[in-house]
Formats: structure tokens, sequence, C-alpha cells
């Protein structure tokens, strides 16, 4: 199983208000940063 498939088993707990973007790329996005080196909130932006 690839990394997308398992992201994808996530369940979104987000209202239907706030699915601008995938839960699945945000995830990605987010590991990709701390594996890059980012260390908070403000790095990753």
């Amino acid at each position: 199983m690839s990394l997308f498939e398992h992201l994808k088993l996530i369940e979104d707990p987000r209202s239907h208000i706030n699915l601008n973007h995938d839960l699945v790329d945000i995830i990605f996005l987010v590991l990709a940063a701390i594996a890059s080196g980012c260390d908070g909130w403000q790095a990753i932006e």
C-alpha cells in the first residue's frame, strides 16, 4: 500500500464548510514540511 492509500483511510472530521482541500493533501504537505525540517505551523506556512 502506498502512503496516499494509507492516508485515504483516515476519516475526515471536518464539516462540509471547510473542505476546500482534500485531507490527504493537507496531511502529506505537513509530513513533507516536517521531513524538510519545519518545526511549527509558522515554518510550515
